[in-house]
């Protein structure tokens, strides 16, 4: 069944994570990096957004590396991305 819990959603977007990842689908990988972010912000927890962002920022073969950059940035600058 759906869920609003917080931790089970990280949790299942950890998982969803290593699983695209084990696969070796760069691409959905990186948009689950993107997601986990976003998830870390709304959970409050800006140092590992922050983290997941700048990692994800560093590598240029992700399409996401620019999102991820500004992302990073706005974490910073104390303006989070996430959209509640």
């Amino acid at each position: 069944p759906p869920t609003n819990d917080s931790a089970e959603l990280l949790r299942l977007a950890q998982e969803a994570w290593r699983v695209v990842e084990a696969e070796g689908e760069t691409q959905a990988a990186s948009k689950a990096r993107l997601a986990q972010g976003n998830l870390a912000e709304v959970r409050g927890d800006l140092e590992g957004a922050y983290q997941i962002y700048a990692e994800l920022s560093e590598d240029r073969t992700y399409e996401e590396s620019a999102e991820a950059l500004y992302r990073a940035h706005s974490v910073l600058e104390g303006h989070p991305y996430h959209r509640e």
